[in-house]
C-alpha cells in the first residue's frame, strides 16, 4: 500500500511543479516584454505619421480594388 501513496504524491508533485513553472516563466516572459516596450517608446508625432500611411494606404487599396473590379 505504502509505495502506490509515494507514486501517487510523486506524480502528483511532478504535476505541480511543472505548472508553477509554467506560470512563473510566462510571467517572467510578460514582464521582459513589458519592459522592451517601456524601452522603446514611440512619440505622439511618430504615432500620428504611422496613422496618416495606414489610412492612405487603405485608400489606395480600395481604388485599387475598384478599379479592377470595373
Amino acid at each position: 500500500m505504502a509505495p502506490t501513496y509515494f507514486a501517487l504524491f510523486y506524480a502528483v508533485g511532478i504535476i505541480l511543479f511543472a505548472v508553477f513553472v509554467r506560470f512563473w516563466l510566462s510571467k517572467k516572459r510578460f514582464r521582459e516584454e513589458e519592459s522592451k516596450m517601456k524601452k522603446t517608446k514611440s512619440s505622439f508625432r511618430v504615432n500620428e505619421e504611422i496613422a496618416k500611411k495606414i489610412s492612405e494606404d487603405a485608400k489606395e487599396h480600395r481604388l485599387r480594388r475598384l478599379r479592377e473590379h470595373d
